[in-house]
């Protein structure tokens, strides 16, 4: 077998279980007159809800293992685990409002590891009790591995 072949067998291979594995989320905000998309992979096997009010509109998928991945558009008002005010101080909200794009991350006793990070106009958290589906959750939510795009909104 001519070594291209193999390289092309081991590319298909390779596609074939990403693919299988993982499933691409597309998360869409309007801010200011504009539409913002967001694409990203996620782990399959969830359980995927969603809800809407007048301040936010979320998803969430959960997990047998109990992890969970949260998207939404309310980038003002985050609740952080406890451990976050004693990581990055008593103004760890603030500093989440003051940055386009931030990353605040840690360890809880009652949620295990923690990450929430706001990207624009979204904030992406997770939660998981164990450090494979933490280092799996930290591959796929970095912030190179999110695309986007904005357009502005037809009236």
């Amino acid at each position: 077998m001519k070594p291209s072949s193999k390289i092309s067998l081991i590319a298909i291979a390779l596609f074939s279980i990403t693919s299988c594995t993982y499933k691409l989320i597309r998360y869409k905000t309007y801010v200011n007159h504009k539409v913002n998309f967001y694409k990203f992979k996620i782990p399959k096997n969830y359980i995927r809800s969603e809800f809407d009010n007048e301040r936010e509109s979320a998803t969430i998928f959960k997990y047998t293992d109990s992890s969970y991945i949260t998207v939404s558009d309310d980038i003002a008002d985050q609740a952080f685990p406890p451990d976050a005010v004693k990581k990055y101080g008593n103004d760890v909200t603030s500093q989440f409002l003051a940055h386009d794009t931030i990353i605040f991350d840690g360890y809880d006793q009652q949620f295990g590891f923690w990450r929430i990070g706001k990207l624009k106009n979204i904030v992406i958290n997770y939660g998981a009790k164990d450090k494979k589906k933490k280092a799996l959750f930290d591959s796929l939510f970095s912030i190179s591995s999110i695309r986007s795009k904005s357009v502005d909104q037809k009236n």
